[in-house]
């Protein structure tokens, strides 16, 4: 079925417009909020504030893609739909060699900026990077989590929902 005719009514839709406000609207703003608090955490920001808030981005982000998927089901769509499906493997590669050139060149700009930076503002960048740096085992583990979820989760939520959605709008 053509794409117009799949996500046509759904711009219709009263919860497909709420789902929208809430992942462009509120997700960021409540991530500008969380950022916030954080920064004004002790340094180093303890174990515990930090697990609480891993968790609490799992929990979102999860219950996010299942009422994601209940609006999907409930307007006949399905997660290949929602682009979550094997694409071109020819323009996958193209793609992926192409964000690998990219990611070479602003690492090597990255790089020169490090050499260009005055020992105080190194340290000083270090020192905002650090608080928020999982440390010890337990942090980490429960950040690589964090890092699938948001991979797992964003990828459905923001290029397969949302701009899907923004397009049929358009």
């Amino acid at each position: 079925m053509p794409h117009d005719a799949l996500w046509g009514p759904l711009t219709r839709s009263w919860d497909a417009w709420l789902l929208c406000v809430v992942l462009a609207g509120l997700v960021p703003f409540h991530g500008l909020l969380a950022y916030r608090r954080l920064a004004s955490a002790p340094d180093p920001i303890p174990t515990s504030t930090k697990l609480r808030l891993y968790a609490t981005i799992m929990v979102m982000e999860w219950t996010l893609v299942a009422l994601t998927a209940v609006i999907a089901r409930r307007h006949g769509l399905t997660l290949r739909d929602l682009g979550q499906t094997l694409g071109n493997r020819r323009l996958t590669l193209v793609v992926m060699l192409s964000g690998l050139v990219a990611f070479l060149a602003l690492s090597v700009f990255n790089a020169s900026q490090i050499k260009k930076a005055t020992r105080g503002q190194l340290s000083a960048t270090v020192r905002r990077a650090r608080k928020f740096v999982p440390i010890g085992f337990v942090e980490v583990s429960v950040f690589a989590l964090v890092s699938v979820t948001a991979g797992i989760c964003e990828e459905i939520l923001y290029r397969g929902w949302l701009v899907s959605f923004l397009g049929a709008v358009s």
